[in-house]
């Protein structure tokens, strides 16, 4: 496959999950039919998808699928018994008609909210920061942006392992999602945006100054190990409209300024 047949499989498998969002239902049916659309809308035959790449592209979907089939079933048995309880003027049967719908709902907005979240460190994910503050690549408010990248994360990985890398992410995600009027994103591997539309570049590297100073105090202990972790960053000033990727080239190049000081 070329790549940038790659890239807009990425685009169309991004624009398939936030058109099903909008369905209070998601139903399975719907996840082929919006994926092939957008497909046909691109430019691109399925047919002519590897089969194993087609599977990787819709394995977030299909995971919702698997949950959804049980809400769709749970609201088709509520309404065939509210139906019922109507007719018999049950009132204790629509009570408890009412207490699953809302049992429901709770596991709708939990598997909206997974949607969101990334996996491992449960912060924010891209596509919430994307949906959240970008419009066609674009910032949508003024801000300050920190991009954080994490020291000597490979090393941590070769000598402890992978398990003890993950737990350090968790760490480091747990400590920067506490920090007020920031919302905290893995952006990819090691590396964290902080985007705040309430604080300016002075006011958010003071507050993340402070907050490396806290950590270097901190310690992980997995087991017999215990070592602290720090971070470089680089701080910038955002305005609407601006372009993300212009945005996150300046904060990269004076984060790995910091790092080699």
């Amino acid at each position: 496959m070329l790549e940038k047949d790659r890239e807009k499989l990425i685009k169309i498998t991004n624009e398939t999950l936030k058109n099903l969002i909008s369905y209070e239902i998601i139903l399975p049916s719907l996840y082929q039919n919006v994926f092939e659309n957008l497909c046909h809308k691109d430019g691109i035959e399925c047919k002519n998808i590897v089969s194993n790449e087609k599977q990787l592209t819709l394995f977030k979907m299909q995971q919702y699928e698997q949950k959804t089939l049980k809400n769709v079933q749970v609201l088709e048995d509520n309404i065939n018994e509210a139906k019922d309880a109507i007719d018999s003027q049950n009132s204790e049967k629509l009570i408890e008609i009412k207490l699953k719908m809302e049992e429901l709902k709770a596991e709708i907005i939990r598997m909206k909210d997974e949607l969101y979240h990334d996996d491992l460190t449960k912060v924010y994910n891209r596509k919430w920061f994307v949906e959240n503050y970008l419009v066609n690549d674009k910032f949508n408010v003024d801000g300050s942006l920190a991009f954080i990248d994490l020291d000597n994360f490979k090393n941590i990985n070769d000598t402890y392992g992978h398990v003890v890398g993950d737990k350090v992410l968790s760490f480091i995600a747990l400590n920067l999602n506490k920090l007020k009027f920031i919302d905290t994103i893995r952006y990819a591997g090691d590396e964290f945006l902080l985007v705040s539309n309430k604080m300016d570049k002075n006011e958010m590297e003071k507050l993340l100054v402070g907050f490396k100073e806290d950590l270097s105090h901190k310690k992980i202990k997995v087991h017999n190990i215990s070592f602290g972790v720090s971070f470089s960053i680089g701080v910038v000033n955002f305005k609407k409209s601006e372009n993300f990727k212009d945005v996150l080239s300046k904060a990269d190049k004076i984060m790995y300024k910091n790092k080699a000081k």
